[in-house]
C-alpha cells in the first residue's frame, strides 16, 4: 500500500502523540461455535471503540493444526509454533495494511486469526510471507467487508456469563501475584448498581437471604445512581467465586440493576483473613 506525503516545510516537525482510542485488555474463554467446542482469545479492549469507521474490512487467516487434541483444540506441544506464527502475522499485517488483530478462534483442528483493516491491499502478500518460514503448515485466508464489526461483536465477544468468568480470573490473577491463597476464607466485598431506592431495598432483601451482609450504600449520577456494597466471608477458589458472582448477577438483574464486581485483600494465612 502506498501513502501520499505532502511536504509543507523544509523542516519536519514531530506530530503531537494521538491518545489511543482503546486500551488492550485480553481474555480467553471456552464456548461452542457452530455446535463445536471452541477456545476464543480476543482483545476485550476493542469493545469501547468498535466499530472503527476506518477499519471496515475483515481479514482472516486459518492455520490447520498438525497435532490437535481429540476435541479439536490445540495441544500444548504445538503452542510455541502457533504463538510464533501469530506474532509474525500480527507484525506483517500491521506493517503491510495497518491491520488490527481482534481475536482468534481455535476449533475443529484449526486456529482462525481475525483482523480489521481499511482494505485488503497487501494482505495476501503479507500472509504468504509468514508461511514461507513455516512451510509445513497448511493455511487459508480470506476477507470481506464488515463495517459493523459483526465478527468481533457477535462471534468473538463473550456473552455475559463468560465475561463474568473472565473478570473473575483477572481479579484472581492479580491477587495471586500478591501471594494470595484462594482457599482461605476471608471478607469479600461485592458491588451492585441499582436504579431506585426501592430497587436497592428489594435487592438488599434478596442478598441478605443468601447470607450476605449490608455494608454501605452510595448515590451518584447516571442511569444506575445507587451502589449497594455487600460482604460475605468465603473462599475465592475459582468454582466458588464463579458461582457467587453468577448468583449476584441474577439477583441484580431481577432488581433492575447490574452486578459491578468484587474485591478483597490478598490473604496468605488464616490470621489475616
Amino acid at each position: 500500500m502506498t501513502f501520499l506525503k505532502k511536504l509543507t516545510s523544509v523542516f519536519m516537525k514531530r506530530a503531537a502523540p494521538i491518545a489511543p482510542i482503546y486500551q488492550d485488555r485480553f481474555g480467553t474463554y471456552i464456548c461452542n461455535v457452530n455446535s463445536e467446542v471452541a477456545s476464543i482469545f480476543l482483545n476485550l479492549g476493542l469493545f469501547s471503540a468498535a466499530p472503527m469507521k476506518d477499519k471496515h474490512c475483515l481479514l482472516w487467516v486459518f492455520v490447520y493444526l498438525q497435532n490437535p487434541r481429540h476435541d479439536g483444540l490445540s495441544a500444548s506441544e504445538e503452542a510455541p509454533t502457533l504463538y510464533a506464527i501469530e506474532d509474525r502475522l500480527n507484525a506483517e499485517l500491521n506493517q503491510s495494511c495497518n491491520a488490527i488483530p481482534c481475536g482468534r478462534i481455535t476449533t475443529l483442528g484449526r486456529r482462525e486469526f481475525y483482523f480489521y483493516a481499511s482494505s485488503d491491499a497487501g494482505f495476501t502478500e503479507a500472509a504468504n510471507a509468514v508461511f514461507e518460514t513455516h512451510p509445513s503448515y497448511e493455511f487459508s485466508m480470506g476477507h470481506q467487508p464488515d463495517p459493523t464489526w459483526n465478527q468481533y461483536l457477535n462471534v468473538l465477544y463473550p456473552p455475559p456469563d463468560a465475561l463474568n468468568l473472565i473478570a473473575n480470573w483477572e481479579v484472581l490473577d492479580s491477587l495471586a501475584k500478591s501471594g494470595d491463597i484462594p482457599s482461605i476464607s476471608r471478607k469479600v466485598d461485592h458491588f451492585i448498581r441499582l436504579r431506585t431506592r426501592q430497587s436497592v431495598q428489594a435487592c438488599r432483601t434478596s442478598v441478605e437471604a443468601e447470607g450476605f451482609l449490608f455494608d454501605s450504600e452510595r448515590e451518584q449520577g447516571g442511569k444506575l445512581p445507587f451502589t449497594l456494597r455487600i460482604t460475605r466471608h468465603q473462599s475465592i477458589e475459582s468454582a466458588q467465586i464463579d458461582a457467587t458472582t453468577r448468583r449476584l448477577r441474577q439477583i441484580s438483574a431481577l432488581s433492575g440493576g447490574e452486578y459491578d464486581g468484587w474485591g478483597c485483600v490478598a490473604t496468605s494465612s488464616e490470621t489475616n483473613s
